[in-house]
Formats: structure tokens, C-alpha cells, sequence
């Protein structure tokens, strides 16, 4: 099959897709994260194709375990139950145990609590868990192929694409420099000695505060644009009506919460679909059509 892309766009047997997303081929570690990017795009009606030459099976799994990050997204999609019943019991210990071999002497022994016993972690709603990628792929496999937008082609392989002048923006963990974020004047977080810290900073990942006993602020995110107001007397209009004339998904959410308040630092605290915050001052910009065309990457700060 030979794929052809101008202004993003792939064709194949006749049809044509916002997006195409290349499989991991021998690389299985890969695999993951082309399937969530089908997700992500699928979730918002993107049409998109990932190509594959295997059948998508796992004979060896690559990774056991899922980053805190990972969970958060899987919450989001609807499948965090779905992993957390796919890996270890709750109630399993989490320890990890270094011996001579299978049959031979335990050298040392560096314990974790099993994950019903972990508690409330604080800064996420959902910790890390162990699910192997024999267990995690299938599952984020089906959910992919649910989304009426992915189309899903194993046993298929990209020999060529044609790409145009326009490109595409690295994402990262941390946005710094990015021409998608609106920057701000604090300085940029450091993780020290493993110690995570919050940070509400411009590019950085929006902090987890609990709404309710089941909801998580991080609940909100993931369908469209996202402006946190903390004041309901704050004038967010402007950025509302920006939104509107650029036809960019954008929804206001009220928070009456000191504690939250002071952990996102500023009034209005505009988040990307992704979970990122994209600007935050205590007020409207005076030209917030430019504030929407930078976070769209139609414009810059």
C-alpha cells in the first residue's frame, strides 16, 4: 500500500484522512503510543488511519508497568478501570525481588505497598499501575477501534508519504518555547532529588485537585478548550467570544474553591485538550483574538 499526504491529509483505496499514523513495526514499544495517538484523534472526530505490518499481537511484552501520566490519559479515555483489572490484584504486593535465579536465593528486596493500600497520592488521581503490554494493548486496541474516525489497517505497510511545506509541533511533558503556548514570566520547574512538584506554570501539566470525592480537575480536560475561572465576577467574555469567531471549542468552568485557587495561581487559567495549560493571567488580554490564535498555532506571543 502507498500512502500520499498533502496538507496533512493521506489517501488510500480511494478515501482521505485528516491524519496518518505509521505503525511500530519491529519496534513493539512504539506501539502504544501510536495507538493512543489514534485515540486522542479519534476522540475528536479526526479521521486517521494507523498503518501496521504485524497483526498488532504481543508475543513479548516490552513494559510492565504505567507512569502516573499514562493513567491520567487512560481516565480520561474511559479505560482506567479496564487496566486496572487487567494487571496485578489491588491487593498484590508490589515489591521487587532480585535473586540468583528463578530457583535460587533472594539478594534483596525493595518494597512497595500493593496499590489498595497506597491511599490518596495527592497529586494525581490515578497513580501508576502494573499492567503488562500483552494486557495493555488489547485494550487500548479495542478502544481505538471503536471511534468511528480511526480506521485501523494491520498487516499493512507505509512505504511512502508526500508531506507538504507545513509542519507539526514536538509535544513534550513540559512546553517550553513552544509557539502553541502563551509563555508567562515564572520561572520554569525543576525536579529535584525525585520530589514531584505542582506547578500551574504555562506549558506545564494542569495540577490534580479533587472537586468532589470522585472528580478530579484533570476530569475536566480532554474535549476542547477549557478556561478555569476563579471569580465569578472575573469579565471573561472577550476570550469567550475569541473562541467563538475562530470557531475553537471553549467552555468556562467555575471553581468557588480557595485551596484549588491558590494552587493554579492565577483567575483564568486556559488548558489544552491535552491536560496543559496554554495561558493564565487574572485577567482578560487586551487582544484575545491573538491569545486564541497562539494557542490554535495560527499566531504568535
Amino acid at each position: 500500500m502507498r500512502f500520499a499526504r498533502s496538507s496533512f491529509r493521506a489517501s488510500t483505496y480511494g478515501q482521505r484522512y485528516d491524519r496518518r499514523i505509521r505503525g511500530a513495526g519491529a519496534d513493539l514499544r512504539r506501539w502504544p503510543r501510536w495507538l493512543a495517538l489514534a485515540i486522542e484523534l479519534g476522540s475528536r472526530g479526526v479521521e486517521c488511519v494507523l498503518v501496521e505490518q504485524g497483526d498488532g499481537t504481543v508475543p513479548v511484552p516490552k513494559m510492565s508497568q504505567l507512569s502516573t501520566r499514562t493513567m491520567e490519559f487512560c481516565r480520561r479515555w474511559g479505560i482506567a478501570d479496564q487496566t486496572k483489572k487487567a494487571g496485578w490484584p489491588e491487593e498484590h504486593p508490589a515489591d521487587f525481588i532480585y535473586v540468583t535465579n528463578m530457583i535460587g536465593y533472594e539478594l534483596f528486596r525493595q518494597k512497595f505497598a500493593p496499590y489498595a493500600k497506597q491511599g490518596d497520592l495527592g497529586y494525581t488521581p490515578e497513580g501508576p499501575r502494573q499492567c503488562p503490554q500483552i494486557f495493555f494493548d488489547p485494550i487500548l486496541l479495542r478502544h481505538a477501534a471503536s471511534l468511528p474516525s480511526v480506521t485501523l489497517r494491520h498487516r499493512t505497510r507505509l512505504e511512502s508519504f508526500a508531506e507538504d511545506a507545513n509542519g507539526a509541533v514536538k509535544l513534550g511533558y513540559g512546553y517550553e518555547g513552544s509557539p502553541i503556548i502563551w509563555p508567562d514570566e515564572t520561572k520554569a520547574q525543576t525536579v529535584k532529588d525525585g520530589k514531584f512538584t505542582l506547578s500551574c506554570r504555562s506549558g506545564s501539566r494542569a495540577p490534580h485537585a479533587w472537586l468532589s470525592e470522585n472528580t478530579s480537575t484533570l476530569d475536566l480536560f480532554g474535549d476542547g478548550f477549557v478556561l478555569l475561572r476563579f471569580g465569578r465576577n472575573i469579565d471573561a467574555s472577550s476570550l469567550v467570544a475569541a473562541a467563538a469567531d475562530r470557531g475553537v471549542p471553549l467552555k468556562v468552568v467555575d471553581i468557588d474553591n480557595r485551596d484549588i485557587a491558590a494552587l493554579y495561581e492565577r483567575k483564568l487559567v486556559l488548558v489544552r485538550p491535552d491536560g496543559h495549560v496554554a495561558w493564565r493571567e487574572d485577567a482578560c488580554p487586551d487582544n484575545a483574538s491573538a491569545l486564541i490564535d497562539r494557542v490554535r498555532g495560527a499566531g504568535s506571543a
